[in-house]
């Protein structure tokens, strides 16, 4: 059966938020499967509507991974009005709306509608993680994960801000230097990403350690359900907390294979 403009709010209805000061929307529509809907932009203006009547964004603010992964290693300047979203139609659609803020990061851009969009998206560090990253920020506020289709496994990206604070040993900060349009003007910027070391292949998996430990310490996430897919729904601070004290014991905690012996 084909879901419908109802079925969005009866389903957010259901997902209680906590009263979360931040809400971090991670989507993939595909999951929901077939739709009644005359066009992409009406379904898209459905899900911003559902959104915007569950979170009071007077008080609240609504956030969105930006990235545009595709322009590493570029000479392609990043825009921060123009560069196109590389994370999913939805959050393409909500970096477009009126009074969203968006953080200047050329890779790892987030946009932000709301009470706290300024100061979550503004005076960035040039880092993707870390002191001053928008996802430091959001953590500071509080901050409830909103998941629309994608499962939890697949969108606890905090987890790239415990690891840059853990110093992990199987990354490395890199340095880019990549041109920025600023007020007309390209101008080329240092920037920084927490990358991978090309020579190991590693396997990670967060329902191997991480979540385990989550659902130990008495948390877990809700779901409900919309078309053929979930909505799910979880704190961002609990899961840091908990990322944050198992790496405290085992920096390896979310790869399936130490470094050390895959030499």
């Amino acid at each position: 059966m084909k879901y419908q403009k109802h079925d969005i709010f009866v389903a957010l209805n259901d997902i209680d938020l906590h009263d979360a000061k931040v809400v971090s929307i991670k989507t993939d529509l595909r999951y929901f499967g077939r739709h009644d809907f005359n066009s992409s932009q009406e379904l898209l203006e459905s899900f911003y509507e559902a959104i915007c009547e569950k979170i009071d964004l007077h008080t609240q603010t609504i956030v969105v991974f930006t990235g545009t992964l595709a322009l590493c290693n570029t000479d392609i300047p990043f825009d921060i009005e123009n560069s196109i979203s590389e994370m999913g139609a939805l959050t393409e659609f909500i970096r477009q709306q009126p009074g969203a803020v968006r953080s200047n990061h050329p890779f790892a851009s987030y946009a932000a509608i709301g009470k706290d969009a300024e100061y979550i998206c503004n005076d960035n560090s040039m880092h993707a993680y870390g002191p001053n990253s928008p996802k430091s920020r959001m953590l500071e506020l509080g901050t409830q994960y909103l998941c629309f289709g994608v499962h939890p496994y697949n969108s606890t990206t905090v987890i790239h801000h415990a690891e840059f604070l853990s110093n992990v040993p199987y990354r490395y900060v890199k340095e880019f230097l990549h041109p920025i349009l600023i007020n007309g003007v390209v101008r080329k910027k240092l920037f920084y990403m927490h990358s991978m070391y090309n020579k190991y292949k590693i396997v990670r998996n967060l329902e191997q350690k991480l979540y385990p430990n989550f659902f130990d310490a008495g948390f877990n996430f809700q779901e409900v359900d919309l078309g053929q897919g979930k909505i799910y729904s979880f704190s961002m601070n609990d899961f840091f907390e908990i990322a944050v004290s198992t790496f405290k014991n085992d920096l390896y905690a979310f790869v399936e294979t130490p470094i050390l012996e895959k030499k």
